[in-house]
């Protein structure tokens, strides 16, 4: 991790033209001795991305990140290759995630619907944690939210890329509770492979305008 870290400021001082439109010398010095300090003990993989998302971020510049279409194949295959994609596009307005797409839920999540929480966590909380880790130029927060939607920003959404990371799902389902008409209503959605959701966002079915075929049923509850 330190031999990463050193070629990657060395990177920054020496070729990024803006490295100090947003930081000055000293905060960019204390970011770096933020991520030596973390590589000085044994962490995970994924922790590793964690931090290297936060300490670019912090440079806000939009085209600085750990790219996952950049990683080796064994990275991305550990990182972002588990079958955990919701079923089911959003975007955020006003913080609230909001349905734009039933990709395969098995409850024909209606267009509008607001998702509350998944497996526990209010979907607020989610975004307020995955926000320091999001790529943006300058300030603009407001661009960090929306490209924290699904479909989202890249080949590999940064929503799949922080949720599998900071909230990693414990089975082959997520405990969604949804408000759909004004009514909250708790659905086991099974979740999906990355090319599952790609080819349902790609090629929508019969069913809605933009649903994936549903692959198992799922329970609702009041």
């Amino acid at each position: 991790m330190r031999s990463d870290i050193a070629i990657l400021c060395d990177a920054y001082a020496s070729l990024h033209p803006g490295l100090y439109r947003y930081l000055t010398p000293a905060n960019f010095q204390r970011q770096r001795q933020c991520l030596d300090r973390f590589a000085a003990t044994p962490h995970t993989l994924g922790d590793f991305y964690l931090a290297l998302s936060a300490f670019t971020a912090s440079v806000r510049c939009g085209h600085s990140f750990p790219n996952p279409a950049n990683q080796a194949p064994a990275v991305a295959s550990a990182l972002f290759g588990k079958p955990d994609r919701l079923p089911f596009a959003f975007r955020w307005l006003d913080r609230r995630m909001i349905v734009t797409a039933d990709l395969g839920s098995g409850h024909h999540l209606p267009i509008g619907s607001e998702v509350v929480a998944i497996d526990g966590i209010s979907a607020r909380d989610m975004l307020a944690k995955m926000l320091p880790y999001a790529r943006t130029d300058g300030s603009n927060d407001a661009r960090k939210v929306a490209d924290l939607g699904i479909p989202g920003d890249a080949d590999e959404p940064t929503f799949d890329v922080l949720r599998a990371l900071l909230f990693p799902s414990s089975g082959p389902s997520a405990r969604v509770v949804a408000r759909i008409a004004g009514r909250a209503e708790t659905i086991a959605c099974p979740l999906m492979t990355a090319a599952a959701r790609d080819g349902a966002l790609r090629h929508p079915s019969k069913d809605s305008p933009m649903a994936g075929r549903s692959r198992c049923a799922a329970r609702s509850v009041s």
